[in-house]
């Protein structure tokens, strides 16, 4: 990274010293990488339940919508002797 950095928050940092080795200062035993791994575990169960929500949602919307068409169906076939139709005579 080039020194001197254009943030004026990065330039009240101080400079690594490349002579000393990276030392943390937490005090958080367990590994980042695995809590990273873990977010992002539970971000796909969480999109995989959105999914599975939005199946099931769609799902139901075509069950109102057949049954919509078949009530419409048995309003036609109940309004239809009241038609008259023309016999040939």
């Amino acid at each position: 990274m080039a020194w001197p950095p254009t943030s004026t928050a990065l330039l009240l940092l101080p400079r690594p010293d490349p002579t000393r080795p990276h030392i943390t200062t937490s005090t958080n035993t367990t590994n980042d990488n695995t809590t990273a791994l873990l977010l992002l575990h539970l971000l796909l169960l969480l999109l995989l339940l959105l999914l599975l929500l939005l199946l099931l949602l769609q799902l139901l919307l075509l069950l109102v919508v057949l049954l919509l068409l078949l009530l419409l169906l048995l309003l036609l076939l109940l309004l239809l002797p009241l038609l008259h139709f023309p016999t040939a005579a």
